[in-house]
């Protein structure tokens, strides 16, 4: 694939077990973040009980379908904060002409 100018396509779990087994996180990998030490562990009950709702729910699809989910939560998350964005910078436009 390499000579083709292609990049091998991988997963999210296939980069977690490379960080775990060099003791890393997947961010350093990706070079997201200058710190080498993994984030400490979160233990599933320190988590708020929606979020552990959603947890539970991808923990028990197949890998392939997982990351495809993760990945549209992550899109339409992103998605959301476009949009509240949008509306708060709404908001400083009306404030402004109302002053």
């Amino acid at each position: 694939m390499i000579e083709n100018n292609k990049r091998p396509a991988f997963g999210s779990d296939i980069l977690q077990r490379v960080a775990a087994i060099l003791g890393t996180s997947s961010d350093y990998l990706l070079l997201l973040t200058d710190d080498p030490l993994p984030p400490p562990e979160m233990a599933e009950d320190d988590l708020p009980p929606d979020v552990r709702f959603l947890y539970e729910r991808i923990e028990h699809l197949p890998l392939a379908v997982r990351d495809e989910a993760v990945q549209y939560l992550v899109e339409e998350i992103e998605r959301m904060e476009r949009l509240l964005e949008a509306g708060q910078r709404m908001a400083r436009k009306v404030t402004r002409t109302e002053t």
